[in-house]
């Protein structure tokens, strides 16, 4: 959406994600989030125009942090080894 608030826009399509924490990069072109599926957890990324998301990682356990650097080359993220 906008700074005001208007043009909001859906960037996902997924309704069974279960969203555990989400960026956006500095410049303006991704959100990365953080979802929950079959046990597993993982990072993705979509450009915030919309588009098809590509995952990022596939762990059994993600704790929730997600941040994307200031140059938006890397994310940084916690989780839970066992």
């Amino acid at each position: 959406m906008d700074l005001d608030g208007n043009n909001a826009a859906q960037v996902t399509k997924n309704s069974d994600i279960f969203f555990t924490e989400m960026d956006a990069s500095s410049d303006g072109k991704w959100v990365v989030y953080g979802r929950s599926i079959g046990g597993y957890s993982e990072l993705w990324k979509v450009p915030i125009q919309g588009g098809e998301p590509v995952r990022l990682t596939h762990q059994p356990s993600y704790s929730g942090r997600v941040s994307i650097s200031p140059d938006a080359k890397t994310v940084a993220y916690t989780y839970r080894d066992s």
